[in-house]
């Protein structure tokens, strides 16, 4: 399940944004004699910032929770805290205070569902977090992740993909409603519009329900907006009309203190939208973080099911994309997802107020705005078009960065890690390009932004006046700079929206196409785990890749039949890694014969015709010549394999599986046996001499507690196959698949593991060795000789297949003799002579590396100085970083002024000193320059970023290959 902050920093900037900005256009009149007004505003307003000053401490403090002693201690009170939603200090005793052993909190259940409504808004039942930072700041202590409050069950990973699943599994589309019930059904191949409409219905099953209620409190949220310009309107007028006299002593207290109630309400509606917008950006992160989850587990878990025939469709590097980039791109969508139609509403809403204060003028306006819209178009078009080039470099980027990590040792070992680091900087130069122009374009999409209501309320202005002969009064003129501001928020995030939804379409297209690719077989496989180890194939047709699917022409141009017959000889070394290997062999086949450029070519048959039964407690031996289909037969078993129709297989019980080429841990020796399973000391310890691991056990320094390096680079050939054996022998499985796990051991090692745990301690289980050790078949029951091309030649004991001289299986075995005896004198021998005489340094851990492992490094406490110095110096140095610092302090500059500019306009209200117009062009220019200012700083900003991201991104990247 996935841990995070119950706010985001982007919901907390929202919000202090919104009230901030409230804030600055009630500082342009304070300078005018309503000075109460503002007072007023501070008084209130300080508790809303005291509460959204909480939000701040949340993502600060993520990782909080109240200690165990002090809950203890102060149980009822923190109780009561919740509750009522109040804040609270605990008090500590002076043992707390030399207890340097603090205990994580523990929460009987999650504070979020038991708070009331007032604690939900105010987010105080949070307040044991913040009494724990501060008792453990006071001890030198920083937060853990224990302390942190448990996650709510409707929020863990487990509910949201099991919603996903079930709503992803039973969605029917329309093409298959139209459909009768007939045989076939289920064969339709959905097209990826319809695999887009089945991934957004189940998304939308995982938070649908959130997601509405998010949206009513938006809306109420906006209409909470609509009444400031309005209220601030009736405010002004009733200033106006207390200095002209027209309101006096002699009113109705009501009418007399009209400002007061109507400052008042004013407030009261601050401090609602604070909460509104608040519990807004609460509900629909949380729905945001749950769709990501769905799609990461979902898209995890279709790679564990893929079919081989299908792994060629994609790579690993795509694979991890799809999971961080594309599931962050639909995340942040989720995030906005209402803005689409509110900030419809709100140009509606803003623009019907506006006409209301200047009549038909406000057309202008509109005029003004609507003339950019083209624009705006223009350059969201552009940046998505640069997204979509960037996500293409992207992909080759990563995959090429995990293609060397994955073979560091081959890396190594032939000096590539320079060729690696190039072709590694050529991709992230490109996608450096394509970033660096988006960044522009966004600038210049902000600034153009920024500056563009300001001008289009200028415009308005003019036009108001002169055309309508009517002077223009401050309560309508503030009203509408702030209506004409506040729609600033609307025209700006509306195209970024608009071009989120579209990178959205984009990732939730290959998302649903990954998702839609075939799995392993439903028909013609069955398995039932529950019932004793068996193994039958019936008329089974193996193919490595849909035998209906052509070959592509570059894969057969791109391979010869000598490099293909080179492959499939050193294939089956893992289930998943058989699919390649197998598929060249097949295009070795095909392409051996000539064939016509336009002719279309299908992959050929590994294995054709295939009757077995492998009867409870049954040991069979399969042997044949390279690339028989040995390994196919294999795989086919465990459903990794393409069955043809009329193929069927069933395999009943638990299984085990162990691989031509040792599959280990990054874990102690003792971790990679028990693979999860409880530990049976006795049960361990026959399981280690049966595999003849007891004397490997002693020469190592801790044991079978020593740590396994990666890919067990620090044990030898023979240690790993036996300790995969011993994995598989330990699991208690009702049928074990060995495929050919003795080959790499010499005879003498190889002859013990087989009598002592095969024929042993797996006495009475359903066995299937894959093997060309003769040495080990007359003890099978059951012996299969494969052919060279995948057919069964002959099955039976080994004593009648044995007693046939002129049968295929003895001419099999007899060429076999001389190749497996040349390979146990110098290739089998060779590699147990490591587990037993080798160099110490290459068998053993060495003494210093003890633990291989280490734990992560964590950083506590504020960011340091020289992270930040570190990330000025990498952006250019302090020259950039001062010149873009001069664009911010410049564009602040502008920005006061402008508010200085307001507040010279609202002393001289009857426009004694200076004319509407003066007034109204200095307030266009100031916007046209605050606009200026904001495109070279983001400019400036997004140079500089990129050039840190460039320099950064090169000195990793080769401090890892190093």
């Amino acid at each position: 399940s996935l841990r995070r902050p119950l706010v985001q920093p982007k919901q907390r900037k929202t919000t202090l944004v919104a009230l901030d900005r409230l804030f600055l256009w009630n500082h342009s009149f304070i300078h005018s004699t309503f000075q109460e007004h503002f007072f007023l505003f501070r008084i209130i307003s300080s508790e809303v910032f005291q509460r959204i000053h909480i939000l701040r401490i949340i993502n600060n403090n993520r990782n909080t929770i109240v200690s165990n002693d002090i809950f203890q201690t102060s149980n009822s009170r923190l109780s009561n805290r919740f509750d009522m939603g109040l804040f609270g200090k605990a008090k500590t005793t002076r043992d707390d205070l030399q207890d340097e052993t603090i205990p994580p909190m523990e929460w009987k259940d999650n504070p979020e569902t038991s708070a009331n409504i007032l604690s939900g808004l105010t987010f105080s039942w949070l307040q044991p977090m913040f009494t724990r930072a501060s008792y453990l700041r006071k001890r030198g202590k920083y937060l853990q992740e224990e302390d942190l409050v448990p996650i709510a069950e409707m929020d863990k990973s487990e509910h949201v993909e099991n919603l996903f699943d079930e709503a992803y599994n039973g969605y029917v589309p329309r093409a298959k409603k139209a459909k009768s019930a007939d045989a076939g059904e289920d064969k339709v191949k959905e097209t990826p519009e319809e695999l887009e409409k089945r991934l957004v219905h189940a998304l939308l099953a995982t938070c649908k329900s959130r997601l509405i209620v998010a949206g009513v409190i938006k809306f109420f949220n906006t209409v909470l907006q609509f009444t400031f310009p309005i209220l601030l309107n009736l405010i002004l007028s009733y200033y106006q009309d207390v200095q002209s006299g027209v309101i006096g002593e002699g009113d109705p207290p009501m009418v007399l203190y009209k400002g007061y109630w109507l400052s008042a309400l004013l407030m009261l509606f601050v401090a609602s939208k604070a909460l509104t917008e608040s519990a807004y950006f609460h509900k629909v992160n949380r729905c945001s973080w749950r769709i990501k989850t769905a799609v990461s587990s979902s898209i995890y878990r279709k790679s564990l099911r893929l079919a081989s025939s299908e792994q060629q469709k994609t790579t690993l590097g795509e694979i991890v994309n799809l999971m961080q980039v594309d599931a962050t791109k639909i995340e942040a969508f989720v995030l906005q997802i209402h803005v689409m139609w509110d900030g419809l509403f709100q140009i509606a809403g803003y623009m019907t107020i506006l006409g209301t204060l200047l009549g038909w003028t406000c057309l202008i306006g509109l005029f003004v705005i609507m003339t950019s819209i083209p624009i705006m178009g223009k350059i969201t078009g552009k940046m998505f078009g640069m997204n979509r080039m960037m996500v293409k470099y992207t992909d080759e980027r990563v995959k090429t960065v995990n293609e060397a990590l994955q073979g560091i040792l081959c890396v190594k070992m032939y000096t590539w890690e320079d060729s690696f680091a190039k072709q590694v900087d050529k991709s992230r130069k490109e996608e450096l390009v394509s970033l660096r122009k988006i960044a522009y374009y966004r600038a210049f999409f902000r600034a153009y932004m920024s500056a563009l209501p300001v001008v289009a309320a200028a415009a308005t202005f003019l036009v108001y006046v002169y055309a309508t002969d009517e002077g223009i009064s401050a309560s309508i003129l503030f009203s509408s700079i702030v209506a004409f501001d506040m729609l600033r928020f609307p025209l700006m995030f509306l195209p970024m929206v608009i071009a989120q939804y579209a990178q959205c379409k984009v990732s939730l297209k290959r998302v649903a196409v990954f998702l839609g690719y075939g799995e392993v077989n439903e028909a013609g496989f069955t398995r039932n785990p529950e019932k004793q180890g068996e193994v039958k194939i019936e008329n089974a047709t193996v193919y490595w890749s849909d035998p209906n699917t052509p070959i592509p022409r570059s894969a057969l141009k791109s391979v010869s039949p000598m490099d293909m017959s080179t492959k499939s000889s050193r294939s089956s070394k893992s289930t998943r890694s058989l699919f390649r290997s197998k598929s060249n062999n097949t295009l070795a086949e095909t392409q051996s014969s000539e064939v016509d450029e336009n002719e279309l070519v299908y992959p050929s048959a590994i294995l054709k015709n295939i009757n077995i039964h492998i009867s409870n407690g049954e040991l069979c031996a399969v042997v044949g010549p390279v690339g028989s289909g040995k390994s196919t037969l294999c795989a086919s078993i465990l459903n990794e394999a393409v069955l043809t129709e009329g193929s069927h297989i069933t395999l009943n019980g638990r299984t085990a599986y162990v691989a031509q080429t040792a599959w280990i841990l990054n874990k102690t020796v003792r971790e990679n046996i028990l693979f999860g399973l409880p530990y049976d000391e006795e049960k361990y310890n026959k399981v280690i001499d049966a595999c003849s691991l007891r004397h490997d056990l002693s020469i190592l320094e801790d044991g079978d507690m020593t740590e396994i390096g990666e890919r067990g680079i620090n044990l030898s050939g023979g240690q790993k196959q036996r300790i995969s054996v011993a994995r598989a022998a330990y699991s208690n499985a009702d049928v074990f698949i060995f495929d050919d796990p003795l080959s790499a051991l010499d005879p003498e090692v190889a002859s013990k593991v087989f009598d002592e745990c095969i024929l042993g301690l797996l006495e009475g289980k359903t066995r299937l060795l894959v093997t060309n050790q003769l040495q080990c078949l007359p003890k099978c029951d059951t012996v299969i000789a494969l052919g060279k091309h995948g057919n069964v030649l002959e099955q039976g004991s080994y004593a009648n297949l044995i007693n046939d001289k002129n049968g295929e299986v003895s001419r099999l075995l007899k060429d076999l003799a001389p190749s497996r005896r040349s390979l146990s004198a110098v290739s089998d021998e060779s590699d147990d002579k490591k587990d037993d005489n080798a160099d110490p340094e290459k068998k053993f851990t060495p003494k210093e590396a003890k633990k291989l492992m280490t734990k992560e490094e964590r950083e506590e406490g504020s960011v340091k100085l020289r992270v930040y110095l570190k990330y000025i110096q990498a952006g250019g140095g302090f020259f950039l970083f001062s010149l873009v610092l001069s664009w911010y302090i410049l564009s602040a500059g502008v920005n006061l002024a402008s508010s200085i500019w307001v507040s010279i306009w609202t002393a001289d209200a009857a426009y004694k000193k200076r004319s509407e117009t003066f007034y109204m062009v200095g307030y266009a220019v100031s916007a046209i320059l605050m606009g200026i200012m904001s495109f070279f700083r983001a400019y400036g900003l997004a140079s500089f970023g990129v050039k840190s991201s460039s320099s950064l991104h090169g000195r990793v990247l080769r401090s890892v290959m190093r």
